[in-house]
């Protein structure tokens, strides 16, 4: 019953990569091995970074295709993964090191996860702002170089940054490096999608607006599917002179790619076209998931199954979301503030008679 279920949860939401990775050992288990590595090729493919996971917890991919490995007896893949896994872990080690601020030891940290995998883009970044900080500038610059020459293979169609890479772009320097990179790789007839979404993200962090959003959709041109340069590509057009329809049409797409909004929102409450916002609703389909008929409670909570049940099924089956495009319309801002306007008026009224 696992692999039909992991299979929905997959189909429903395309840009989760957690299912897939699931279904991926489920698979492994079965003894069906093949499929067990294309399902979990796709799961890195979706968010090769996987860093919204907690310490111990990331790069899980990783770990199900070493076993993949380990069940076709190639002994050198089952090393190279093994030291990947290695290199994540002991720089989720620096990361608390150098939060305690022990920041040499942190360095030195980094560096021999490096040593374990050299091409880990967020080890390298994080690497160079501790190198940054420490006014080490000329080590800095070699580890901003190799992590933003990384980071286009690094990168799906949603990227999920580990902790410290957030800031990949603060400071002169840092911003200086990653132009020369991603100009150079831009220049290229082969360039990736990814190349001109950080070039986006750059003149972003930039405010640079106009640039920011031209980089944004040159990546959703080359990518249809590109749901986070979608989601930049929102956040900067109100900075921008470009039509206000655009910022609409930015957010029918967000609505289409990711209609239950589990990534970020499609942004509609800024639309103004509500004509075609009831459109989009019309076309988007959720997921339709439903909750299981029975729950087994785990533990002290089966003395509170019936309402943890009730909080479930709430839960699952959308209790209190609006389902038509009728009742999400009707949760727009303006239409919101037109009720609110009709209700005062309502009350004075009253009150006046």
């Amino acid at each position: 019953k696992a692999a039909p279920f992991l299979e929905k949860l997959a189909a429903a939401d395309p840009y989760q990569e957690r299912p897939l990775i699931w279904l991926a050992s489920v698979q492994l288990s079965e003894g069906k091995v093949a499929d067990a590595e294309t399902t979990v090729k796709r799961a890195i493919a979706i968010d090769p970074s996987d860093g919204e996971q907690p310490k111990g917890d990331r790069m899980r991919a990783y770990a199900v295709l070493r076993d993949v490995a380990l069940a076709k007896g190639d002994a050198k893949q089952v090393e190279f993964l093994a030291g990947v896994l290695a290199a994540i872990r002991r720089s989720e080690d620096a990361d608390d090191i150098a939060a305690a601020g022990l920041i040499d030891r942190a360095i030195k940290e980094y560096e021999l996860a490096l040593e374990s995998f050299a091409d880990a883009y967020c080890i390298q970044s994080r690497l160079a702002r501790q190198l940054a900080e420490e006014n080490r500038l000329a080590e800095a610059a070699e580890h901003y170089k190799r992590a933003f020459e990384l980071m286009p293979d690094s990168f799906g169609r949603v990227e999920s940054h580990c902790f410290g890479c957030e800031q990949a772009f603060a400071g002169e320097d840092a911003q200086a490096i990653a132009e020369r990179v991603f100009t150079e790789m831009a220049a290229k007839p082969d360039a990736k999608p990814q190349v001109h979404y950080l070039l986006g993200y750059l003149r972003m962090e930039q405010e640079r607006w106009e640039e920011s959003a031209a980089y944004f959709t040159k990546a959703v041109t080359a990518d249809p599917d590109y749901l986070n340069a979608w989601k930049k590509l929102a956040d900067v057009l109100p900075n921008t002179l470009r039509p206000r329809a655009e910022q609409d049409r930015v957010a029918f797409r967000l609505l289409a790619l990711d209609p239950a909004g589990k990534h970020g929102g499609a942004g509609d409450q800024r639309v103004r076209d509500l004509p075609g916002l009831w459109r989009a609703y019309a076309v988007s389909v959720e997921s339709g998931l439903a909750a299981p008929e029975k729950l087994f409670p785990l533990g002290d909570k089966a003395k509170k199954n019936k309402s943890r049940e009730n909080d479930y099924m709430g839960h699952m089956g959308g209790r209190g979301t609006p389902k038509t495009p009728a009742e999400r319309l009707a949760r727009h801002d303006v239409l919101e503030g037109v009720i609110r306007a009709l209700d005062t008026l309502h009350t004075w009224k009253m009150s006046a008679n």
